[in-house]
C-alpha cells in the first residue's frame, strides 16, 4: 500500500471520528471527551497503517506511520493527565499550565497562588522520566535535602527542606507509576504546603499515569 492510500485511510477515520464520539458521550456513564475519541481513532489507523506498510516492505512508510501512532498515543496519554490537574486547590488558583516533552520525558508544571504567596507542582513522568524520578529519589535518601519521610494520600513523600535549604519548603512525591511529583514554595510555610499537597489529586494523578 503507498503512502497515498494510508493517508486516504486516515481521512476516512477522521471523517468517522465525529459520529463515533457522539455515540459514545451519549452513552450513560462515559466520560470520554470527543476530542480523545478522534485521537484514539487517529492513533489506531496510524498503528495499523504502520503493520501494514511493514508487511508490504515499506519501511520509511512504516516509520512514519509508527512516529504517528506513538505521538498520538503520547498525546492522549498527556490530555488524560491534563484533564486531572486541578484548576484550583483548597483556595489556591492556578496559572498557566506548562508541558514540554523530550525524549521519553514528559514534564507538567504549574504555580498556584494564594494569600501572596505561590506553590509550584511539577510532574516529571514517562520512560526517562521515571529513571529520572528514581535518581531523585535515592538523591534524597542518601542526604540531598532534609530527607525526612512521610506519608501522604498512601504515597511516600520525601521533604527536600530542612537546613542548607535556604528557607525553601520542597517535597517530593514518589508516584506508584514511576514519576515524581514536586511541590515546592519559597515564600509559603511548610505548614501550608503541606496542606496543599494533602488536598491534590495525587492519587487520581497517579492512577492515570499507571493506566496510560
Amino acid at each position: 500500500m503507498s503512502m497515498t492510500g494510508s493517508r486516504a485511510r486516515r481521512c476516512r477515520a477522521s471523517r468517522f471520528a465525529l459520529p463515533i464520539a457522539a455515540l459514545v458521550l451519549a452513552w450513560p456513564g462515559t466520560r470520554v471527551a470527543a476530542q480523545d475519541v478522534e485521537v484514539r481513532e487517529e492513533a489506531a489507523t496510524a498503528c495499523e497503517d504502520a503493520a501494514t506498510l511493514l508487511r508490504e516492505d515499506d519501511l520509511d512508510g512504516a516509520l512514519a506511520e509508527a512516529n504517528w501512532c506513538l505521538e498520538s498515543l503520547q498525546q492522549i496519554r498527556q490530555d488524560r493527565t491534563l484533564a486531572i490537574f486541578p484548576d484550583s486547590i483548597d483556595g489556591w488558583r492556578g496559572g498557566t499550565l506548562d508541558r514540554q516533552g523530550a525524549m521519553g520525558m514528559i514534564v507538567l508544571s504549574r504555580t498556584y497562588e494564594g494569600d501572596g504567596t505561590s506553590i509550584d507542582v511539577t510532574l516529571t513522568s514517562g520512560a526517562a522520566g521515571t529513571g529520572l524520578a528514581a535518581l531523585a529519589q535515592m538523591g534524597a535518601v542518601m542526604g540531598g535535602g532534609g530527607g525526612r519521610k512521610l506519608r501522604v494520600q498512601k504515597r511516600t513523600v520525601i521533604d527536600m527542606g530542612g537546613e542548607g535549604a535556604g528557607g525553601t519548603v520542597n517535597y517530593l512525591v514518589q508516584l506508584r507509576s514511576g514519576g515524581m511529583l514536586t511541590v515546592e514554595s519559597g515564600d509559603a510555610d511548610a505548614d501550608a504546603v503541606m496542606d496543599f499537597l494533602r488536598a491534590f489529586p495525587i492519587v487520581a494523578i497517579d492512577e492515570a499515569l499507571e493506566r496510560g
